[in-house]
């Protein structure tokens, strides 16, 4: 059997994998993200049309996970992330957060931030270049 935490990791993980459908079912109708240029601050609305226009992640994995629990139905995932596309030998670091809501007894996302890991990414742009294996 699943644990919460569990259960809230991947579902993190499909955030990044998944298309328009799943995120207008797991975003809240108020919710904001908060993306590197050029997408910027989202609304639900926005969210969907950007991950409806933009290529999905094929592979992501998550380090330094984080959990707090702000109460019973308020819950903050912190982790640093690596994607990667399929078709592209470059991979995209963050630092990322989401914040979870349980509206009646369903989690959904209401809040969801990416900052550039310069460290990771270098300062010449939002990728790095990986070999090929």
């Amino acid at each position: 059997m699943h644990t919460l935490e569990q259960s809230l990791w991947e579902l993190e993980q499909k955030f990044w994998l998944e298309g328009p459908d799943f995120h207008a079912r797991h975003l809240t109708d108020d919710c904001v993200l908060l993306l590197p240029r050029p997408a910027g601050v989202l609304s639900k609305d926005s969210a969907i049309a950007w991950v409806r226009d933009t290529p999905r992640w094929t592979g992501v994995r998550f380090g330094g996970r984080r959990l707090l629990r702000l109460n019973d139905r308020t819950i903050l995932l912190a982790y640093n992330a690596s994607a990667h596309r399929r078709k592209e030998l470059t991979t995209y670091r963050v630092l990322a957060s989401s914040l979870y809501v349980n509206r009646d007894g369903d989690w959904h996302v209401a809040f969801h931030q990416e900052t550039l890991d310069e460290v990771l990414s270098g300062a010449t742009g939002r990728f790095e270049t990986l070999k090929e294996p």
